[in-house]
């Protein structure tokens, strides 16, 4: 079995030892999966690439990132070992108070915890666009393109004095979504079931793709997420709810209650929940799904997330 302190030094031997150029100090990650190949035509989703889009052009008009510090990986440019090497890249080349943002938009999963050390009884994780079960049982290893819940948590938290935003537009509820109202057409939910549980087990675990946008362990980094682990994540008409949400909570400042030219994170997260809940109230598929659509935040309820003029963008 792979000890924590094990993960820990590879995540950091990882950073040290990568000989890949440097990147920009700051630096977006945005990621955006909709086509899978080698999953059910039937999973594939709408919205992932547009979400990205559209999240790498507000980082640009709010002026959070340049355009030259914006990394952006859709569909098959966003296999796990690129995104891991792109967020090791990131890391080693940060330096304290620098910002670094990760944005995942696409399928999640999450499947029974086996080694017993994880809070909520449950281990999470992504499906990268290389995700291929067959492949997998064929070598008789580790499904290649899951991106677990172990090796980015130990380098978020080794980031020590960086300003690190995590957004994760999936959902980690881990079962299809065949059944629910089939005749809301342009509706969807981001989360899949097609990996057992006894498929990932500490001990076997490839360590370059033990990666998690989500696990938050004492670290200063902000996580937002589109849903509790128990829901589903939606997507309808080809947008994410939560990124449409976040996106113009701030853009718009609709998520300023007050006009005292601050949003903070209490108030963009009051935001895309009555949101996130008036859509679940109007989606038949939401609403059968029984689980409800709550986005959350880990981090001070206080944090700003954006300063704006009084008045203007509203």
């Amino acid at each position: 079995m792979i000890s924590r302190t094990l993960m820990a030094a590879t995540a950091l031997a990882l950073i040290c030892a990568s000989a890949l150029p440097l990147a920009a100090k700051n630096t977006a990650i945005l990621i955006g999966i909709g086509e899978y190949p080698h999953i059910p035509a039937d999973k594939q989703l709408d919205a992932p690439v547009t979400d990205a889009l559209a999240m790498r052009d507000f980082l640009i008009s709010e002026n959070w990132f340049a355009e030259s510090e914006i990394v952006t990986l859709l569909n098959s440019a966003a296999s796990a070992d690129r995104i891991a090497q792109e967020i090791v890249v990131a890391a080693k080349a940060s330096e304290p108070g620098d910002k670094i943002l990760i944005y995942f938009s696409g399928h999640g999963g999450r499947i029974e915890d086996k080694s017993g050390d994880e809070t909520d009884g449950f281990d999470e994780f992504f499906y990268a666009s290389d995700f291929n079960a067959p492949k997998a049982e064929t070598e008789g290893r580790v499904f290649p393109g899951l991106i677990l819940d172990y090796w980015m948590a130990e380098i978020l938290d080794s980031l020590e004095g960086r300003d690190v935003t995590v957004i994760v537009a999936a959902c980690h509820a881990g079962t299809s979504t065949r059944g629910l109202f089939d005749e809301e057409p342009g509706t969807h939910a981001r989360g899949l079931s097609l990996v057992p549980a006894h498929d990932i087990s500490r001990d076997r675990v490839q360590t370059a793709r033990e990666t998690s946008f989500v696990e938050r362990k004492g670290g200063a980094h902000k996580v937002w997420a589109a849903a509790a682990p128990e829901q589903y994540a939606w997507e309808s008409n080809g947008r994410g709810i939560f990124t449409t949400l976040f996106i113009e909570g701030l853009k718009q400042r609709k998520a300023a209650t007050n006009g005292n030219g601050i949003i903070t994170s209490a108030e963009l997260l009051d935001h895309t929940r009555s949101g996130a809940e008036a859509f679940c109230s109007q989606s038949r598929k939401c609403s059968k799904s029984g689980s409800g659509f709550t986005p959350g935040y880990e981090g001070a309820p206080d944090d700003v997330v954006l300063t704006y003029v009084s008045g203007a963008g509203q």
